[in-house]
């Protein structure tokens, strides 16, 4: 009776055994399509930021008619701020910054000259043409504005104060930047800026200033390769009305006359080095950059997301940075990082 009932508990033990070990593949399912779900939700509003803002880069009208703001100056930089001097500086923290003008603005004109020495200035507005919003027609505090004048000069600028016509203004460029006379326009302009806080590990915005926040958690991996060819060909004006029509930076204007000869077929679009984008030779103001960013015409960003929780991160070929133990208490279960690649042609690139 003692041998039967020893015989019977064994075998209940085994077949609890084997519905447990059939249960817990289960359990970790449950708990890792959550990870997994929210991971690929990032993923989403990731590429919804960074796509929009890198084919908006650039846009906005000129000081001619046929002008995108994008000839003024370099829509889209490597680096924080714009003004790694060297390859290993735009590496050591991934990222760009861009900048644009908000679809339907105008912009204002210069009221008075604006000089180059101090950074922080205070200029009266006058308005535009077609201005909707007088005296400063969207030029307002706390906000970003470029000045550009017909020669193709172009400045960044903090909006700190605006009262009436007047608004305050610091350049985001600690270099002496170019002075303007009266008549020259103002823009408002939204300025973005994305780097990847390794210790965080957050993808993080700022607006041109070292203050940043947050966008993304969870970020392990951030790459930022850009494709082009040869400098845009500026051919030569036929007369006063077409030099209005097409105005750009004058580094612009001076070396893209001897890019390449007159009726040559351009080179084929190849990936820009870090080495040719940080060089030189530079186009001057308060913000430089490397001449060679004007041949940018495509992006490609690469962003490698991770789950919060260590013990859940898989592990191997598709997970790297901080590897976690890949299983929870020895079972298994896990989720492997999601990397999401896209690549995006900025619409005023489009217009060379």
């Amino acid at each position: 009776m003692l041998l039967e009932a020893v015989v019977s508990m064994a075998i209940v033990v085994v077949l609890l055994g084997a519905v447990f070990s059939l249960l817990d593949p289960a359990q970790n399912a449950v708990a890792t399509q959550p990870l997994a779900a929210d991971m690929q939700q990032r993923a989403r509003a990731a590429f919804a930021e960074l796509h929009h803002e890198l084919l908006m880069a650039g846009s906005g009208k000129g000081p001619g008619s046929r002008t995108a703001l994008g000839w003024l100056r370099a829509p889209i930089v490597p680096g924080r701020m714009g003004g790694s001097t060297t390859a290993d500086a735009a590496a050591d923290e991934p990222g760009f910054m861009l900048f644009y003008a908000p679809p339907g603005v105008t912009g204002a004109r210069l009221d008075a000259g604006l000089p180059a020495g101090p950074s922080e200035v205070l200029v009266s507005l006058a308005p535009g043409p077609g201005c909707r919003r007088p005296p400063r027609c969207g030029v307002d505090r706390s906000g970003s504005a470029l000045v550009f004048d017909r020669r193709g000069r172009s400045e960044l600028y903090r909006v700190t104060e605006a009262r009436g016509p007047a608004v305050g203004m610091r350049r985001l460029g600690v270099d002496p930047g170019a002075a303007f006379a009266p008549g020259a326009s103002i823009v408002p302009v939204t300025v973005r800026g994305y780097v990847l806080d390794r210790r965080r590990g957050q993808l993080r915005r700022h607006g041109g200033t070292t203050a940043t926040l947050p966008v993304i958690d969870g970020v392990v991996d951030l790459s930022v390769r850009y494709f082009g060819g040869a400098l845009p060909v500026l051919t030569p004006a036929s007369s006063a009305g077409d030099a209005a029509e097409r105005v750009a930076a004058p580094c612009l204007v001076e070396a893209a006359g001897r890019a390449r000869p007159p009726g040559a077929p351009p080179p084929p679009t190849r990936e820009l080095t870090a080495a040719e984008l940080t060089d030189g030779p530079w186009c001057s103001g308060s913000l430089p950059f490397d001449l060679d960013l004007f041949r940018v015409r495509r992006v490609r960003v690469a962003l490698r997301l991770r789950v919060p929780d260590d013990a859940w991160r898989g592990r191997g070929l598709l997970a790297s940075g901080r590897p976690g133990p890949g299983n929870r208490g020895g079972r298994s279960g896990n989720v492997p990082d999601l990397t999401l690649r896209f690549d995006v042609a900025p619409r005023s690139l489009a217009s060379w």
